[in-house]
């Protein structure tokens, strides 16, 4: 499943937008989790894949 494919999942779907924002909220947590166990405050972590990942499998649940 693509990007496109979700993004078109989202528009149509007001639970899947709820999701979405529970989604992102958990991976700002564990962006918060990274940065303070590795002592890197300044460095940005990348987490767009993560979150594709959780939404493709959370959609297939």
């Amino acid at each position: 499943m693509n990007t496109i494919h979700l993004r078109c999942l989202f528009r149509m779907n007001p639970l899947v937008w709820c999701l979405r924002a529970d989604v992102a909220a958990e991976l700002r947590s564990l962006r918060r989790y990274y940065h303070l166990s590795h002592g890197m405050e300044s460095k940005s972590v990348d987490t767009r894949s993560i979150y594709r990942e959780l939404v493709v499998l959370t959609i297939n649940d």
